[in-house]
């Protein structure tokens, strides 16, 4: 599974995701933002495992938070969870949920479908549903000074945070080994915000991972190498147009 961070503070929720699609074999198939959010900006869900599923579950809570309000339909989504209890690792997924509840402002939730209880979690300050259990002390990341601003802080952590989550070498996943260690974080890095003005939700980062390959952390991609101001696409244009003078 991929990356999700999350932070619940007095003024909104902040949500940090790679974009890494991949098979069974850890093949790279697509990158997209793993995001959903209410067109009335009043909740994002995020989520990990499987995407079909993932995917159907945030459509459905979206729909009952525009429809009955977000306290309400935590109230009423807790009773349809479980129809999506299911410990197969081609079937699970893991949704945190940020939005704005009408009795406690900024909230935050988090669903595992494999609990031995299903129930929305609400882990306090900070959750990651990661690739690594570590602290940010131990990725060597700073702590943030009282008087910074969460945004801020926050923004500049996200990088180095996911990247350390990208390098973290992952051996098995929902009690599924894998035939080698595989790095499952990659493609890019979306940054959400949810508070009282609605919902936001920008790329701060791309890497350079290549479709139908595995993700490779520690491979700078030639072309990253030697364009390292263009975007992906830039990249490659000035790649093959390179090519095409060397060949002349």
């Amino acid at each position: 599974m991929s990356a999700v961070v999350s932070i619940e503070t007095a003024e909104a929720v902040f949500i940090v995701t790679d974009g890494a699609v991949y098979s069974e074999e850890n093949i790279l198939t697509r990158v997209e933002r793993k995001v959903m959010a209410s067109s009335s900006g009043r909740v994002a869900v995020a989520t990990r495992g499987s995407r079909d599923l993932g995917n159907y579950f945030s459509e459905k809570f979206i729909l009952a938070v525009d429809r009955l309000g977000f306290d309400n339909a935590v109230s009423w989504m807790t009773s349809q969870l479980h129809k999506f209890a299911d410990r197969r690792p081609s079937m699970r997924i893991e949704a945190t949920i940020a939005g704005m509840s009408e009795k406690n402002g900024p909230h935050r939730l988090i669903f595992r479908s494999d609990a031995d209880v299903l129930d929305f979690e609400h882990p306090g300050l900070a959750s990651s549903c990661a690739t690594a259990s570590a602290g940010l002390s131990e990725m060597g990341i700073r702590l943030r000074d009282q008087s910074e601003p969460w945004s801020e802080y926050l923004r500049a952590i996200a990088i180095p945070m996911m990247q350390f989550y990208r390098e973290a070498s992952v051996t098995r996943v929902a009690g599924e080994d894998f035939t080698a260690p595989a790095h499952l974080v990659g493609g890019q890095i979306d940054f959400t915000v949810v508070d009282a003005h609605g919902v936001s939700t920008k790329t701060i980062h791309r890497w350079d991972d290549k479709i139908g390959q595995q993700i490779a952390p520690f491979v700078e991609h030639r072309t990253l190498q030697q364009f390292p101001n263009m975007n992906r696409q830039q990249r490659r244009t000035a790649d093959r147009e390179k090519r095409k003078r060397t060949a002349c």
